[in-house]
């Protein structure tokens, strides 16, 4: 089992963290951050066969709180008695699992598909095997010798991709890899086969296959040349006028100096490019570089105020209220994000935290926003979650735009 504690990391974060390295080590994986009044919260994630929370139970004397089920729980504790609980617990999932021997997983493929298979009458009949769980998993469905068309990070999270791939019979496939951002990506010229979920979902009206993928497995490797892009980087950190730049320099800025610039969602290809504000994380950074391609970058680097959860909820709060008022209810998690000068997280953070407070209600599909004013039941302990987590997010924004501004070296930064 993983134990692991550290102050620094942000209470939002720890499950998400626990979870990759489930996946990565297939150990289970508790991980705790640190308060100030020295309380540790933490967020377990298991494997197959171990109910984790009936093992954290046996240590329910030094526990403050925990609740959860068999693959996930939470749990609070003091710092002086973290030694005491990560021996104690180490060997109640000694005995729980013991002798059971784990072998490095495989994963079962039920049926090898063509693209051209995949529709809703499949996914229709698939939905005949429901409910789905941990004792009766999706089908898992494969294709052969597929190649990558293009990946593309999606709007609600900056975490997720949609893989866009090609069979041999040149139909074409998308697949949702939620969590994919920063994984290993087969080249786009290599065949590989792809093993996914396929199921019916339906937005605005209208039904759709969905298709959710598992994993790869490269068949065929081609030579691929790669071309590394290089600009020049120009530190104006020191500047604060734009004025003796040339007129056709493009310059990005949002949140109180989006005045001067243009934001995140209206960026074109310039040879000349200015990051007058400081971006919010590294992707929005890496994201504005793909579109504009410049040959040299003008560093300004001016952050926003920071802003505290709730000077944010109240703030995006009166952005859903515009959007409510004026379009219909509709917009996009990256225009909210543009407009926040925040992460598109954030923005999907702030919103489930409005909707669990029962002032609106939320409709989400990839990038896509629909805002209602019809509302639901309040769900006090989620909008606690969320809160904590979207703090984490905003701490995280804080820390990136210091280093920004303060790096002595900021060709590190691209």
């Amino acid at each position: 089992v993983i134990i692991l504690s550290n102050p620094g990391w942000a209470g939002g974060v720890v499950g998400i963290v626990a979870n990759k390295l489930v996946e990565r080590y297939h150990k289970p994986a508790i991980l705790f951050n640190e308060s100030e009044d020295g309380i540790l919260r933490g967020s377990a994630r298991s494997i197959e066969g171990l109910h984790i929370t009936e093992a954290i139970t046996t240590q329910k004397d030094i526990l403050l709180g925990f609740g959860g089920h068999p693959m996930a729980a939470g749990m609070s504790l003091k710092k002086e008695d973290f030694p005491a609980f990560r021996r104690g617990l180490g060997k109640a999932i000694e005995k729980q699992l013991g002798d059971i021997v784990f072998e490095e997983p495989t994963l079962q493929i039920d049926a090898w598909l063509g693209l051209n298979d995949l529709n809703l009458d499949l996914a229709d009949s698939l939905e005949l095997l429901a409910p789905f769980g941990a004792g009766n998993p999706q089908l898992t469905l494969a294709t052969r010798n597929v190649t990558l068309k293009s990946a593309i990070t999606l709007g609600k999270t900056k975490e997720h991709l949609r893989l866009n791939v090609e069979d041999e019979n040149g139909e074409i496939g998308s697949f949702l890899w939620w969590s994919g951002a920063g994984e290993e990506l087969p080249p786009t010229e290599t065949k590989f086969d792809i093993a996914y979920t396929l199921r019916a979902t339906s937005f605005r009206g209208q039904r759709k296959v969905t298709l959710q993928f598992k994993e790869f497995r490269v068949t065929e490797e081609k030579q691929i040349k790669i071309r590394e892009s290089k600009f020049d980087i120009r530190d104006m950190r020191l500047q604060s006028s734009t004025l003796n730049l040339q007129p056709s320099t493009l310059i990005w800025a949002e949140g109180p100096d989006r005045s001067a610039g243009v934001n995140r969602l209206d960026l074109t290809q310039a040879d000349e490019f200015t990051i007058y504000t400081t971006p919010p994380s590294p992707a929005e950074l890496r994201k504005a570089l793909e579109i504009v391609q410049p040959k040299i970058v003008y560093v300004f680097a001016k952050p926003p105020a920071e802003q505290k959860p709730d000077e944010f909820l109240t703030y995006l709060a009166g952005l859903c209220k515009f959007v409510l008022n004026q379009r219909r209810g509709k917009t996009t998690i990256s225009e909210l994000a543009a407009a926040s000068a925040a992460r598109e997280s954030a923005i999907q953070l702030g919103l489930e935290w409005l909707a669990a407070g029962g002032q609106l209600s939320v409709g989400i599909e990839d990038d896509n926003v629909q805002l209602s004013k019809e509302t639901q039941e309040k769900n006090p302990y989620l909008q606690s979650e969320l809160f904590i987590a979207l703090r984490g997010v905003l701490n995280e924004t804080t820390a990136y735009r210091k280093y920004f501004a303060l790096s002595d070296n900021l060709s590190k930064l691209f």
